[in-house]
């Protein structure tokens, strides 16, 4: 026990001299890394520590190191140790059978070789690239691990709820100090989350998971209401919007008749807006509505989506997708770079699309701006090229297939509801290179990959 107290006292020691010593940062973060690694490794705590990681995911801040360099703390200290006791834990052979099983996240990775080798700024690529790998390795694969393992998924989440209620706390407390004045909505829950709808974009998936579980739990309807209550709060017309989504999918998944009848339902609905289209077009040709307008309700501020007349959200999210269909045309097979759209989409944009959240100087975006492509497709597509893209539409498609077609438990119908949230959402945002979001994201995959395997839940047991 005092040997691993002292390496403990060793590790902090090196953090405190990578602090004073910033020119040595990054070696001495990743050697106090591996040294917290091969601890924990040895006392069998990686189910604690990773338990911690979840519990500080929301609120993990983010640190300016100069020279453009960011990191956010705990969070990523934590993640890049895991990723090590993963490493550390299991040999390759186990590896090349989890890699088999279920190759799809890797393979998607795997596709950021080409469009990184052919980038237009190489540095930029190789950081996007290496978050984005640690965050399937660690958030998808480790979780399938630990699922072997029996751990309890619902544990995680509700760990997870329980360190986004402070967050909540802190952007109504930032909120009602504003005068719940909506244009401030976008920075209320700074220092932690860095925009208004990624905190959304969460808490949506977590209302859809903790529903899943509502037949069996009660306490879940807590939790449901209370991730429900912070979508509202975040003022997200996306996440707002995925929410009216998912409910009749979770009609879809409790009720068998309603799910029998799902064909004759989906038809009419395709009546209806075939029958309505002319009202549906005149709904964006003449809405005015403005979700920076405090004189209006939550309720005219989300209907305010529809308006691409003078809302400049609007505008500008159709200036980003028109930019990257263009990079697209540009460099179909291997995109500018991963991470690069940022840097380089300025020269693609729309003159007659131009309001005043359209960037000219990346470094330097008006208020209020910023943001990539508004759209995790078109994003891949403008960086990566289409084979990124395609096998990322596989990856969703499969989860999607897997989901209806097995016997779904709460947990994967809950985690089903919560991938459906972004299904929608994902075509207005694109959050999966933040590690909050890229948890529930990953991690939610996972749940419906092991539970929708016959294979996996009969030799869940043996796959280590």
């Amino acid at each position: 026990m005092q040997k691993h107290l002292l390496s403990v006292l060793i590790v902090f020691a090196l953090i405190g001299l990578a602090t004073i010593t910033p020119q040595w940062f990054w070696g001495f973060l990743f050697l106090t890394m591996i040294l917290c690694a091969i601890i924990l490794v040895k006392e069998k705590m990686h189910g604690v520590f990773f338990s911690l990681l979840v519990f500080v995911l929301p609120w993990s801040i983010q640190f300016d190191l100069g020279r453009s360099s960011t990191i956010f703390l705990p969070s990523e200290y934590i993640i890049g140790t895991l990723c090590i006791m993963l490493i550390i834990m299991h040999p390759p052979s186990v590896w090349k059978r989890v890699l088999v099983q279920y190759p799809l996240p890797a393979l998607w990775i795997s596709s950021f070789t080409l469009p990184l080798i052919f980038s237009d700024m190489p540095g930029v690529s190789a950081k996007f690239t290496m978050i984005n790998s640690a965050y399937v390795f660690l958030f998808f694969y480790g979780v399938i691990f630990f699922l072997a393992q029996r751990n309890d998924f619902k544990k995680w989440i509700t760990l997870y709820l329980l360190g986004f209620l402070p967050v909540m706390v802190w952007g109504f407390f930032r909120y009602y100090q504003f005068g719940f004045n909506p244009v401030t909505l976008s920075g209320i829950f700074h220092p932690f989350y860095n925009d208004h709808t990624i905190f959304g974009a969460c808490a949506a998936m977590l209302a859809g998971f903790f529903l899943g579980s509502v037949r069996q739990n009660k306490l879940a309807w807590i939790a449901f209401l209370v991730a429900t209550l912070a979508v509202f709060l975040s003022g997200s017309r996306a996440s707002i919007l995925s929410l009216l989504i998912m409910f009749p999918l979770a009609l879809f998944f409790h009720f068998p008749l309603i799910r029998k009848a799902t064909p004759v339902l989906l038809l009419l609905l395709a009546l209806v807006v075939w029958f309505m289209r002319d009202d549906i077009q005149k709904s964006f040709e003449q809405t005015n509505l403005s979700s920076r307008d405090a004189s209006l309700s939550l309720v005219e501020r989300t209907k305010s989506v529809t308006n691409i007349k003078n809302e400049a959200s609007n505008i500008e999210r159709l200036n980003r997708w028109v930019s990257a269909l263009r990079m697209f045309k540009e460099k179909p097979h291997v995109g500018f770079g991963p991470g690069t759209y940022q840097f380089t989409y300025i020269p693609f944009q729309e003159k007659s699309l131009e309001n005043r959240l359209t960037v000219t100087n990346p470094d330097h975006p008006p208020p209020g701006s910023g943001g990539s492509a508004h759209s995790e497709l078109l994003l891949q597509l403008s960086e990566n090229g289409w084979p990124t893209t395609l096998l990322f539409v596989l990856l969703l498609m499969r989860w999607a297939y897997l989901a209806i077609r097995r016997k779904c438990s709460p947990i994967m119908i809950g985690a089903a509801l919560a991938l459906a949230t972004y299904y929608f959402h994902m075509q207005f945002n694109n959050f999966l290179n933040t590690d909050a979001f890229a948890f529930l994201f990953w991690s939610m995959g996972a749940v419906v990959e092991f539970s929708g395997n016959k294979k996996s839940i009969e030799n869940g047991n043996k796959l280590l």
